[in-house]
């Protein structure tokens, strides 16, 4: 994939920004042309390679007001307007639906009626611990 970065600096660059992480590619372009001028170039070089963009997870979404988004890295990313100034618009990243219901349900199953009595700080400890992955407890703890 080395061969990609390397191609997009002489040949996509104009066409919008590559953004790559392992074999995940996703480009922002600016415009819908551009977009799939975008498309084709970055088919060409995987191309010669021997390799395929899968057709189900590849596609051009619009992102401005009320556009679909799309799935990157296990989020869902779309563009919203800004609550405090109106007209201004930011990308913004939701977990998946499912990842969601997970972390509801074991907050639920941590903060249930019969753990009132226990002090705040127990309650805060035992959410961390069934909610935060290995990393962010370290982070949260101050040895990350």
């Amino acid at each position: 994939m080395h061969v990609l970065n390397e191609a997009w600096k002489v040949e996509g660059r104009r066409l919008g920004v590559l953004v790559r992480y392992c074999e995940y590619v996703v480009v922002l372009s600016p415009t819908r042309q551009r977009a799939e001028q975008a498309q084709l170039s970055a088919t060409e070089v995987p191309d010669r390679l021997g390799l395929r963009l899968r057709p189900e997870r590849s596609g051009i979404t619009c992102l401005i007001q009320g556009g679909q988004g799309f799935g990157f890295l296990g989020f869902h990313h779309r563009k919203v307007e800004s609550w405090k100034g109106r007209g201004t618009h930011y990308s913004q990243r939701w977990p998946p639906a499912g990842a969601m219901r997970v972390l509801r349900d074991k907050v639920r199953a941590a903060t249930v009626i019969e753990k009132t009595e226990q002090p705040l700080c127990a309650v805060v400890a035992d959410l961390r611990r069934c909610c935060l992955s290995g990393r962010d407890r370290r982070v949260s703890a101050g040895r990350g």
